[in-house]
């Protein structure tokens, strides 16, 4: 499961399911693989890694995939997502906590 924050909005949501919600509207709009590739300069096996859940693609990329779906960003993170308001200082731990993953992430990479 995956956490996504939006001010005071937590979604958790499954990144398989994401993929999948990707995928098809992708096939829906008639893109290829190659031509999204394309649309976000990336290669063709990110996003086959996206629409597997094995990644995710950063907020930028959402953006971008959205415009060119026609999309809302919550049409991906789909309507199973499991979300809820948090107080301040639970907002506060979870940024905290991303953050660290995040970080540790980066190092993984280099």
């Amino acid at each position: 499961m995956i956490l996504i924050i939006w001010g005071n909005i937590i979604a958790e949501f499954d990144s398989k399911d994401f993929g999948k919600r990707l995928k098809n509207y992708r096939i829906q709009k008639g893109l290829s693989q190659e031509n999204m590739a394309k649309i976000l300069n990336k290669n063709r096996s990110t996003i086959v890694r996206y629409e597997k859940g094995e990644i995710l693609p950063d907020v930028r990329d959402i953006s971008i995939i959205c415009q060119e779906l026609g999309i809302y960003e919550a049409d991906l993170y789909g309507n199973d997502a499991n979300i809820t308001t948090q107080s301040n200082k639970s907002k506060k731990l979870l940024i905290q906590i991303n953050y660290i993953q995040y970080m540790c992430l980066l190092n993984i990479r280099q």
